[in-house]
């Protein structure tokens, strides 16, 4: 699981638009005093004890079990997800940002046929800021991730954009605590069509139309969406979910996901958060050139 905080723009206004949007939807401020029996805190307290049994579990286990443990992904500010997971205790998860904790839920971990983990939770799985539903297990090394069993594309733009394997507790991607710490060697144990999308050599894609969508005011920010077509297609190996980083000269530091592909072009969606609606950045935006980064494979020693 991961959720990418700004799809296109400013990150931090971004992330403002959907901490408003948060605040709107829940009705609930941050430093609103606590109602010790109110739903949540009731929720609250069945997630904590159910992290506790699951600690309880993982102590037993001597870090011997394939994929029990307790998991992390965040940036330490708005993003701090945890799920202690075990295969008797069940899962607890949290999401604590800036202004609080943002989601919470607990249940039982159901195997399923394909090797991945469904996570039933016991309460509603409604709001703006999503857990993980369902994880597969992946190996790197020493190292287990956890990864979104219907969204391998985020751990491979993490391994392609250089920020995996991580060397801090931070990433895009749930890794159990401590792994971080623990060197790889090759890649990482993932299906042969997903081991393709690792790519050895960046390749850099350049912004051939660009076409404004929608343009919305909202919470004191302007959002323009816009499409970005690219010259490069399926048959250089790009496809929807694979991730880009802008590397020509501009003041952001762009990111964005292609979302349909043909064999020799690409597009992708991009979202512009500014303070000034109405200004079309078309022309600005057929001068950009993204990559799609690479990863050196780390031999066996």
């Amino acid at each position: 699981m991961s959720l990418t905080l700004a799809v296109g723009g400013l990150g931090m206004l971004a992330f403002s638009v959907l901490q408003a949007q948060a605040r709107e939807t829940t009705g609930v401020q941050a430093s609103a005093p606590l109602d010790e029996d109110s739903p949540s805190e009731r929720i609250g307290s069945q997630v904590q004890r159910r992290g506790q049994l699951v600690q309880t579990e993982l102590l037993g286990l001597h870090g011997q079990h394939a994929w029990a443990g307790d998991y992390y992904e965040g940036d330490g500010l708005g993003m701090n997800v945890r799920v202690l997971i075990a295969p008797g205790a069940g899962v607890s998860s949290t999401w604590r940002g800036c202004t609080g904790m943002y989601a919470q839920n607990e249940g039982e971990v159901l195997m399923q046929a394909d090797g991945s983990l469904k996570l039933n939770y016991a309460h509603s799985t409604d709001g703006p800021f999503k857990l993980p539903t369902q994880l597969r297990p992946v190996r790197w090394g020493e190292r287990v991730y956890l990864i979104g069993a219907s969204d391998p594309m985020t751990f491979i733009n993490s391994i392609n954009m250089g920020e995996e394997p991580r060397t801090t507790p931070y990433g895009h991607v749930l890794l159990r605590k401590g792994d971080e710490d623990k060197a790889v060697v090759g890649l990482p144990d993932l299906p042969a069509d997903q081991l393709a999308a690792i790519r050895s050599v960046a390749l850099n894609l350049k912004v051939t139309a660009s076409r404004r969508t929608s343009s919305e005011h909202r919470y004191g920010y302007c959002t323009d969406a816009y499409d970005l077509t690219f010259d490069r297609g399926t048959v250089d190996g790009i496809r929807p979910g694979v991730e880009l980083r802008l590397v020509s000269k501009s003041p952001y530091g762009e990111r964005v996901r292609i979302v349909s592909a043909q064999p020799e072009a690409s597009v992708a969606e991009w979202r512009d958060v500014n303070h000034k609606c109405g200004k079309d950045r078309g022309a600005e935006l057929r001068r950009w050139v993204f990559s799609t980064g690479s990863y050196p494979e780390q031999p066996a020693m």
